[in-house]
């Protein structure tokens, strides 16, 4: 009765050994496409500062606060396979977004974020030449916004600009199959949800008249930092060196 079970964990082990290398260094590039919530992770304190507890952001003349889409992002692995199912890693990835609101004119936004940390990735027994995956980590991440506009921004008529910086200890969990197309190199798509836990947060207001700064370390402070979720799909290569 227990026979036959060892004998069936033993052939998959076998056979994942034979198929891929153990005590190997790795290298993974995943090109991606993430999105990482549609306002800022940097708001308001209830009562101060914009008056709400509100995105610290662009706001038209309407009172539209600026949202955002989804965009390109990359992500590099070095990781070291000390097992045939078990490999350690160091991992960063870098993401870009864009405004959703495509009528605003006479205004350049920017938003990207980029992330460093060690990570855990555990192989299940390949079949047909497939082998899936699921991996943890932790993390630093930063998350910033650059907003310009030369037109009027809450009754200012000149050049306006915002700077906003966010800092926390991001956790990324994801999952995976890659196809061995050889022994040293597979490709395959994954899936990735990341959350970012605040440490601080940052707005800089700067115009031709002034620049005034807040921070969520501040001793009364007017801004604060929340934290948000990252979601990626991608489409990586693993190549054993």
């Amino acid at each position: 009765m227990i026979v036959r079970p060892v004998l069936l964990i033993s052939t998959l082990v076998v056979g994942l050994a034979g198929t891929v290398q153990a005590e190997a260094l790795e290298l993974s590039l995943r090109p991606g496409w993430t999105g990482a919530g549609h306002g800022s992770p940097v708001v308001d304190s209830p009562g101060r500062f914009l008056g709400t507890s509100a995105d610290v952001t662009y706001r038209d003349a309407r009172g539209t606060p600026l949202t955002y889409g989804s965009g390109p992002s990359g992500e590099l692995q070095v990781s070291w396979r000390f097992v045939p199912l078990l490999a350690i890693g160091l991992s960063t990835a870098f993401r870009l977004s864009s405004s959703s609101q495509s009528e605003l004119a006479n205004v350049s936004v920017r938003r990207w974020g980029w992330r460093l940390g060690p990570t855990l990735r555990a192989h299940l027994p390949a079949f047909g030449g497939f082998e899936p995956w699921a991996s943890l980590g932790v993390g630093y991440a930063e998350d910033r916004q650059v907003i310009q506009s030369n037109a009027p921004v809450r009754s200012e008529s000149a050049t306006y600009g915002i700077k906003i910086a966010h800092r926390g200890v991001v956790i990324p969990i994801g999952v995976g199959i890659d196809y061995r197309l050889s022994r040293l190199f597979s490709v395959g798509p994954s899936f990735e949800i990341a959350r970012t836990f605040a440490l601080s947060g940052c707005f800089e207001n700067v115009s031709l008249a002034s620049t005034a700064k807040a921070c969520s370390t501040d001793d009364d402070p007017t801004v604060s930092a929340k934290g948000y979720t990252t979601w990626t799909f991608a489409i990586g290569a693993r190549m054993s060196l």
